[in-house]
């Protein structure tokens, strides 16, 4: 019977520690909220939102990130400066024309190392996103990870952010994001 106690207990940890497994590959992702579950930003213009760039590392753990954001050519998109979080180790580049930075630490959950105020003054409905970073002999948005040498690999852009949409209307923010961002959740919203 203890045997028995034992094996289902053991099975249940098991099975617990497997949903909280990293992804394969990680994830970088743009969103207007501290917790990582919103991405089309409250307002009308004139407004402003904080941008926080989200990233949740492969199984591999993460050291670095590479990418840049295409904000659209709308001028009522007004960008401020760049906040950078205490763990960061050191950053190269801009948001708009390539970023580079690496962390102190090797980060194994959800980080977000970068935000930045955005206000609008236009009403046009524009989309923010991740893109590949353009100064990288082969433009590519990447981490580094946390195995010996740090090594480069892919990583997938996760969300953008849609200014001027509403939620509840407009397609693009129907869905929220408020769902659990597990490695399952992630899984199913991404396509292969």
């Amino acid at each position: 019977m203890k045997k028995c106690l034992l094996m289902t207990l053991a099975l249940m940890l098991i099975s617990t520690a497997a949903l909280a497994q990293l992804p394969p590959l990680g994830y970088i992702g743009l969103f207007v909220d501290s917790e990582h579950s919103v991405w089309c930003p409250p307002g009308t213009p004139t407004y402003s939102f904080t941008m926080y760039i989200w990233c949740l590392p492969g199984e591999n753990g993460q050291m670095c990130a590479e990418f840049a954001i295409d904000y659209s050519d709308d001028p009522g998109i007004i960008k401020t400066a760049v906040i950078l979080e205490d763990y960061i180790s050191v950053s190269m580049g801009g948001l708009d024309t390539g970023m580079s930075v690496c962390f102190l630490t090797c980060q194994t959950e959800w980080h977000a190392p970068l935000s930045q105020v955005l206000w609008v003054t236009t009403v046009a409905k524009n989309t923010l996103r991740i893109i590949e970073h353009p100064g990288l002999s082969t433009p590519a948005y990447q981490f580094s990870n946390c195995l010996e040498g740090q090594p480069i690999e892919p990583c997938k852009a996760y969300t953008s952010i849609y200014v001027n949409s509403v939620q509840g209307v407009d397609a693009e923010c129907s869905t929220t994001g408020a769902e659990s961002f597990s490695w399952g959740a992630i899984k199913q919203l991404m396509p292969n």
